[in-house]
């Protein structure tokens, strides 16, 4: 099978990411709210995004990935959840101290 991208795909492509890019799926940290830190890990990476709600819905304030390396690809499910929790507590920071 082969993809066939038409001018209609691009287009529908684009109008994706600029609505992942701006408000109100997109914004500022408020660090007078909470913030949510949600991450997942498999074998081959980690990925990780922080939110706040605000009026009722998740905002994406930040979003981050990479790939495991050869020792993690060894750990056991528990260990790369945790090991991705660290790993996005230390990349953000710079966010989580400032929250109030």
């Amino acid at each position: 099978m082969t993809l066939q991208w038409s001018e209609e795909c691009e287009q529908a492509w684009n109008a994706i990411k600029e609505q992942l890019v701006t408000a109100p799926i997109m914004g500022f940290a408020d660090y007078t709210k909470p913030l949510c830190m949600h991450t997942d890990a498999c074998k081959s990476g980690f990925a990780a995004i922080l939110t706040q709600v605000r009026q009722g819905r998740h905002i994406l304030v930040d979003a981050i990935s990479r790939t495991t390396t050869d020792a993690e690809k060894n750990y056991s499910s528990a260990k790369l959840e945790c090991a991705c929790v660290i790993w996005a507590a230390k990349k953000w920071k710079h966010y989580l101290y400032a929250v109030q």
